[in-house]
């Protein structure tokens, strides 16, 4: 079943089953702001941070750590702020993305239908269209996306799901089978290291530090950081909460998204801000690092040619217990 409704302004649309509800913004970049297992009642994705839980509107180019970081939207063509060289028959041009891409702070449009809702935008400094169609299938959120290139240029990007979840000391992520290092983007602290370097999975370090990384950290650590898998094996990442004994497990075509980016926040971002985060992220990715320039230059973005259209998916399925997968 999908409903629309009004609720502070904005347009919600709820998609659900017996299992699962699970709530968009389509006027705020189609952001899943909410996913419920209704057989417990339990919280998957962070929630807004805002005393009155509002939501304003952003705009193109703005700083995404001013907005509500929380909930599930989606980063393209560039994960961090990043300008891209084209080459056009005027000769080269550099166009210019906005942290977190363009697709969050823009309205994307909407079609309802019985079973599904399609959500559609298109680019601003680059010609492309992209769709994404939810719906459910028992204990499974299902989400397709769609991406044509509409220009007649090979564009080159990075296309990231950016969930944010709700963690409580103790819980557990699921990595994927082989996982045994990462790939540091960026850290709050350089004693974990620096852009480039790799850590031990899952103790940080080479295991100097004796913490399993596996566990969700307290708030009080006081450390944030985005790193990258190689390229992977398997296609199955989650959270585990523990105290709840529940999961969240999110699959995807490794042929598609190759990367898996996790952001671990532990009391240790906004740099800056007295109002630190706590929560972490597990996002199946086309490519690596944050930085589309930085990737194309390592031959480890996507490429999609002109006319061409690009498919892939991600499965959200929650759970009772740690899943057999």
């Amino acid at each position: 079943m999908v409903r629309e409704y009004l609720k502070n302004g904005l347009v919600h649309i709820a998609v659900e089953n017996d299992r699962i509800e699970a709530v968009f913004l389509p006027q705020l970049g189609s952001k899943m702001i909410s996913l419920i297992n209704k057989k417990t009642g339990t919280e998957f994705l962070l929630e807004n941070r805002v005393e009155d839980k509002t939501y304003k509107q952003a705009f193109h180019g703005a700083d995404y750590s001013k907005y509500d970081a929380s909930g599930f939207d989606e980063c393209f063509p560039t994960i961090e702020a990043s300008e891209l060289t084209i080459d056009k028959e005027e000769g080269k041009q550099k166009i210019k993305f906005p942290d977190h891409g363009e697709l969050w702070s823009k309205p994307w449009n909407y079609e309802i239908y019985p079973d599904h809702v399609l959500f559609t935008t298109y680019g601003i400094n680059a010609d492309y269209g992209i769709t994404k169609s939810v719906a459910l299938n028992v204990n499974r959120l299902i989400i397709d996306y769609n991406l044509v290139n509409n220009s007649g240029l090979y564009l080159s990007y990075i296309w990231s799901a950016h969930p944010l979840l709700a963690v409580e000391e103790g819980d557990r992520i699921i990595m994927p089978e082989g996982v045994d290092r990462l790939f540091i983007n960026w850290a709050s602290d350089s004693k974990i290291g620096t852009f480039g370097q790799y850590v031990s999975w899952p103790e940080l370090n080479g295991g100097s530090s004796g913490k399993d990384f596996f566990k969700i950290r307290s708030k009080n650590t006081g450390i944030a950081m985005k790193v990258f898998t190689d390229i992977l094996h398997s296609g199955t990442a989650g959270l585990y909460r523990t105290e709840k004994n529940e999961s969240m497990l999110i699959s995807f075509d490794i042929r598609k998204l190759p990367y898996l980016g996790v952001w671990l926040c532990y009391g240790g971002w906004p740099v800056g801000s007295e109002k630190k985060h706590y929560t972490i992220a597990l996002e199946p990715a086309t490519g690596r690092p944050d930085s589309l320039s930085e990737s194309v230059k390592r031959n480890e973005c996507s490429v999609i040619g002109s006319g061409e259209q690009k498919n892939w998916k991600l499965e959200v399925s929650l759970w009772e217990g740690m899943p057999d997968f």
